[in-house]
């Protein structure tokens, strides 16, 4: 396990919880540090509810292999298929990541999860705690070094997003109408969990 450093955040801890859940913005924030990321809004999505949790699924299919994965399996060769999750367990915690399989085979190579920890410090400002778990090149210390200093780039650029959207919200701004697709749907379905749970609690949304 690779513990990534603390971030504050200056920004509501729903903006974070939503970002995670809708994991198409990898294309479009992350595009330049994540190899392959171009290819994760072209996936199909497709949700997972239990009463503990809700899971976003994207199944990579024929994947090429792009430097990182290439760096994770050096004896890979060909396509791979990889799942791209983001699962909810609750506000704290959420969980991006999931198997990488050899395309031609079904193999899998291996399992790389992201654990996602936010603890709200106020309205408006949270803190943010990365894990990363893998059960693959334990013995490697090159793919920790990496997986951290990929870290160092990918949380700044969701940290910018986040607090750019926080601030608009606090402008007092004239917002435009909210406008969900389809590939919202699994963080509508999270906003609403999350209400309920708030209100189970309190009593009030």
């Amino acid at each position: 396990v690779e513990q990534h450093p603390l971030a504050t955040v200056d920004a509501r801890y729903t903006l974070l919880i939503e970002n995670l859940l809708d994991l198409s913005h990898v294309t479009f924030i992350h595009a330049n540090t994540i190899p392959g990321g171009s290819k994760v809004v072209e996936i199909p999505v497709t949700l997972a509810e239990t009463e503990r949790s809700l899971t976003v699924q994207r199944n990579g299919q024929n994947l090429p292999l792009n430097p990182l994965i290439q760096m994770q399996f050096p004896h890979q060769k060909g396509p791979v298929h990889q799942q791209f999750d983001a699962e909810y367990l609750g506000p704290c915690l959420i969980r991006t990541g999931g198997a990488i399989s050899d395309a031609a085979s079904g193999t899998v190579l291996g399992i790389q999860n992201f654990l996602h920890m936010i603890t709200p410090a106020s309205p408006t400002r949270l803190h943010y705690f990365v894990n990363t778990a893998r059960n693959f090149g334990l013995d490697n210390p090159a793919l920790a070094a990496m997986n951290l200093g990929m870290g160092t780039r990918i949380q700044p650029e969701d940290i910018d997003a986040i607090e750019t959207i926080e601030a608009v919200l606090q402008s007092g701004a004239t917002l435009p109408t909210e406008i969900s697709a389809r590939i919202d749907n699994g963080a509508l379905k999270v906003r609403r969990r999350l209400e309920a749970q708030i209100f189970a609690e309190t009593g009030c949304a």
